[in-house]
């Protein structure tokens, strides 16, 4: 008879067959979920050397590649679209009170938008109309997007930064002058700071030198309850009373208080009594 025909040879290949079926759907599904991209090489130089950028060998290639032509039609377009929801989102650092009063009254989306933007956007010349017609909006406001030319979106980008910049710097200021400042969220607000530049503001350095000074008392106070520890924990020694009174001194000139440095200075007066 025929190889492989024997008893289980149907079952098998019906195994195989159902294994590959649910491969390919489980891959059609995969892709189904993603979005196309679709990404152009640019070589940067002629003998394709490593790190040697030759720009005007690259720029001849965007150009036959229609790339500069497509850059300045999305500039003079609307090259910035956003839903009503994320605009609002991504501009409420400098959202105008009128804007924010309508939002809050639970103001349609759109009108909303168009409120901020009316307050927001100082030139609507910007763009250009063509042909010596009127000049083209600097932005639109649709049923479901708002639309931004190149110029009002970076004018509203620049807004944007300088008011988040001065919103974390006065929550540093706050944070580092507060009677009782918290280390760790001193220590992500500085973070923060230097990832936007901010590292050499005025406020920035001042903060730094009050989150040193508050990790020198976290590390003297530590310091201070282990030489406690130890003076609970046996009978007292002239060495652990010398290393408590050390700790206790420093924490003391740091400016530490508070019921372990009372424990301390109270365990000392009785070793001297």
């Amino acid at each position: 008879g025929r190889r492989g025909a024997g008893p289980g040879a149907g079952a098998g290949g019906a195994a195989v067959t159902s294994v590959f079926s649910r491969s390919l759907d489980d891959l059609l599904k995969r892709l189904a979920a993603t979005d196309i991209h679709f990404v152009r090489c640019v070589k940067p130089n002629a003998d394709l050397r490593p790190a040697a950028l030759e720009a005007p060998f690259v720029a001849t290639q965007l150009r036959y590649m229609g790339m500069a032509a497509v850059v300045d039609v999305r500039r003079k377009g609307f090259a910035h679209r956003l839903p009503h929801g994320q605009f609002l989102e991504r501009y409420e650092a400098v959202l105008p009170q009128e804007a924010a009063r309508l939002r809050d009254a639970g103001g349609e989306p759109r009108v909303v938008c168009e409120a901020a933007l009316g307050a927001l956007i100082a030139d609507g010349g910007n763009g250009g109309g063509g042909n010596g017609g009127p000049p083209a909006p600097p932005f639109a406001v649709g049923r479901t997007l708002v639309c931004l030319r190149a110029h009002a979106h970076a004018q509203l980008e620049v807004a944007r930064e300088a008011a988040l910049r001065r919103d974390l710097l006065n929550r540093i200021k706050h944070e580092a002058r507060a009677e009782s400042p918290d280390l760790g969220a001193l220590t992500d607000l500085l973070a923060l700071a230097r990832d936007v530049g901010l590292e050499s503001d005025p406020i920035v350095i001042g903060a730094a030198k009050t989150a040193q000074r508050l990790r020198e008392r976290a590390e003297a106070l530590a310091t201070l309850e282990g030489a406690l520890a130890a003076a609970r924990a046996g009978p007292a020694t002239p060495e652990g009373a010398k290393r408590l009174a050390e700790a206790l001194a420093k924490a003391q000139g740091l400016g530490v208080a508070g019921a372990v440095v009372e424990e301390a200075a109270a365990v000392l007066r009785r070793a001297h009594a």
